[in-house]
């Protein structure tokens, strides 16, 4: 019996053993698990990004055919072996098949940075190439897109980013690139994904509040080309008009209008509240073009009219053919009602006569990622009515992550008293006169910050940022910061000669001013030329191989330091300042516009310290290792 109870006490020892072996095995899968699913930041959250995985096709990600084009797996590529070939072959529009990446699990309102390299050839266009990330819900509805549109490069890799801000429901991301509505070949490699560090900088606080407006609890309305107007406007029996549904809504209330063209002029007058939101939508994944041929647009009237409303949001259309105006906010002129908390996003704005978007004495105006092209070209009016977005006289706004390409005069002008505002990480290409204008004319135009913009490839006079008082106003508080200024036709940076009134306190600090000056003989780097202006900085830019001059002023008393230099020419009012360097800043690649600064470059660490630039234009914080580079981007080693 001793013995017995002594064979049954090992056997129960050595069942406990194997239990806590188990348990261990266990607890050591899950904290492994726990470590690699918290996603740190700066770690690439997409699978396979280089596409190298795989012997035939690449795992983790699908090819899917469309209109007989299918993706294919290549040997041009940007690193590694392989890339991914996307073609619409033929003289014809069309679309390409698309390459589809695994479901990545995302977390909600967070920040996250998504970049990808491409190379077109060949490319005729209606719209350009792009790679695009989709936010999805947790029951896989889609909620919103960001796209990275490849206007550039023919020939050459160039790398594409933009930061996206997940919504409060946002569970999911995919990645998807194509070719819509063009021909030619599209090759893609090397995608990233990772949450940021920090927050981008923030939003102004009298227009934070359209930002992240959540998605209505009220009513949700159709709008479809097969509807009727005597509808209840159900997803079963949708309403046919925009109109119609216009009419209608009231604050909280959604219009979700499904895929189809819709040949009317649209006129919203009705208001939303704080938290309650009138919300126009394209229905996700659809594609719903206003199409103005045929309408008649006046002068000073819009294609899609906000008029005396606020708190609305419009968002995910197509625009195209307005004999006027794309999209124009405006005051009620009967009542007076200035319009307030209005958010335009993700629209794409072509073939307009005049401005793609003006708005005229409006307040907390937001217009976020949008794609616009072919403003101030349709036939109809001989003489510039407008700009591509155009704001006269708003307090209060935000333009940011727009693309902007292949429009005629400014792309974006803030003018005539606006005030309080950011511009900032947009992508301006293809324009003339200015690709950023602000202009006080005969107001008073203050508080403005203009940063991590790319402005390039202006043609005529297409300048890149300018600066000025056309009719007598003020200009002031005005800083200009971390930009992309490079190959434009005339001036990178202004504060323009022509100016009538004041102009205050403007620092030009931290940009990237690279090859301009091309087509014009009065272009270069910097200029600033109005001699009545006061309390004007120009620090840590680097101003390289541009035509003319590099920096050149006509200020008295202006603060220049701590620039980099390259290619002084010693032209008359041409000057290299105090505390500069003057030599190749060794860029990565500026031929396909990479201005990172290699490890060897003479601007690490040789920018003026004592300024409140904390991050470049990547996000990243300034400076490292206690001194500030010079240009927009701080040098990360590794």
């Amino acid at each position: 019996m001793i013995n017995s109870g002594k064979r049954y006490l090992n056997v129960i020892i050595l069942i406990l053993l194997a239990l806590i072996i188990i348990l261990c095995n266990i607890s050591l899968i899950y904290f492994y698990y726990i470590f690699l699913s918290a996603n740190p930041a700066n770690t690439n959250l997409i699978a396979n990004p280089s596409f190298e995985s795989g012997s035939i096709e690449p795992f983790n990600w699908t090819f899917v055919t469309n209109d007989g084009n299918k993706p294919k797996w290549d040997n041009i590529h940007h690193s590694g072996k392989k890339s991914i070939k996307i073609t619409v072959s033929g003289i014809n529009s069309g679309e390409s098949g698309y390459l589809e990446s695994d479901l990545i699990i995302a977390k909600p309102n967070k920040y996250y940075n998504f970049s990808a390299w491409g190379k077109i050839e060949n490319i005729s266009y209606s719209h350009w190439p792009a790679v695009r990330i989709v936010e999805l819900d947790t029951n896989m509805n889609w909620l919103r897109q960001s796209n990275l549109i490849f206007n550039e490069g023919m020939n050459n890799w160039i790398q594409k980013s933009v930061y996206i801000d997940t919504s409060s429901n946002t569970a999911y991301l995919y990645v998807y690139a194509n070719i819509w509505k063009g021909n030619g070949t599209f090759w893609v490699d090397d995608l990233s994904l990772s949450l940021r560090n920090a927050e981008p900088p923030p939003t102004p606080a009298s227009v934070s509040v359209s930002t992240h407006t959540p998605v209505s609890t009220f009513r949700i309305y159709y709008v479809s080309i097969y509807g009727n107007d005597n509808n209840p406007g159900t997803e079963e029996q949708p309403w046919q008009t925009i109109t119609k549904a216009a009419n209608v809504v009231h604050g909280g209330d959604t219009v979700y209008v499904k895929e189809g063209t819709y040949n009317e002029k649209i006129l919203i007058n009705n208001s939303g509240s704080p938290g309650n939101y009138i919300n126009f939508a394209a229905y996700p994944g659809d594609t719903v073009i206003i199409d103005g041929k045929g309408i008649s647009v006046g002068m000073w009237d819009g294609l899609v009219q906000i008029y005396g409303s606020s708190y609305v949001t419009f968002s995910g259309f197509t625009i195209i053919n307005s004999k006027f105006i794309g999209i124009m906010v405006s005051q009620d002129y009967e009542t007076n009602i200035i319009p307030s908390n209005i958010l335009i996003e993700r629209n794409h704005i072509s073939n307009i006569a005049s401005s793609a978007i003006l708005i005229e004495d409006g307040k907390d105006i937001i217009i976020d990622r949008n794609e616009i092209s072919e403003a101030q070209t349709m036939e109809g009016l001989s003489q510039q009515t407008g700009e591509t977005i155009s704001l006269v006289n708003v307090d209060g706004f935000e333009i940011k992550n727009n693309v902007i390409y292949r429009n005629n005069f400014e792309s974006i002008n803030i003018k005539n008293g606006s005030i309080n505002g950011q511009i900032h990480h947009n992508d301006i290409s293809q324009h003339e006169s200015a690709g950023i204008y602000i202009d006080a004319w005969s107001g008073k135009s203050s508080n403005i910050k203009i940063f991590s913009n790319k402005v390039h490839d202006g043609r005529l006079s297409g300048r890149g940022i300018a600066l000025a008082v056309e009719n007598g106003g003020s200009l002031k508080n005005i800083n200009v910061y971390n930009n992309l200024i490079y190959r434009n036709a005339a001036t990178g940076i202004d504060i323009s000669w022509y100016s009538k009134g004041i102009v205050d306190n403007i620092s030009i600090i931290g940009n990237t001013v690279y090859n301009n000056g091309l087509a014009d003989s009065w272009g270069g780097g910097i200029s600033a030329d109005y001699g009545l202006s006061t309390n004007v900085i120009i620090r840590n830019n680097i101003v390289s191989k541009n035509n003319h001059y590099s920096i050149q002023v006509k200020i008295p008393g202006i603060i220049i330091d701590h620039n980099l230099i390259e290619d002084f020419m010693g032209r008359k009012n041409e000057t290299k300042g105090k505390n500069y360097v003057e030599a190749d800043p060794e860029f990565v690649d500026p031929s396909n516009a990479d201005f990172h600064l290699r490890s060897t470059s003479p601007a690490i660490d040789k920018g003026w310290t004592d300024i409140v630039l904390i991050k470049d234009f990547e996000g990243n914080i300034r400076p490292i290792n206690g001194s500030y580079d010079i240009g927009a981007f701080e040098h990360v080693s590794g």
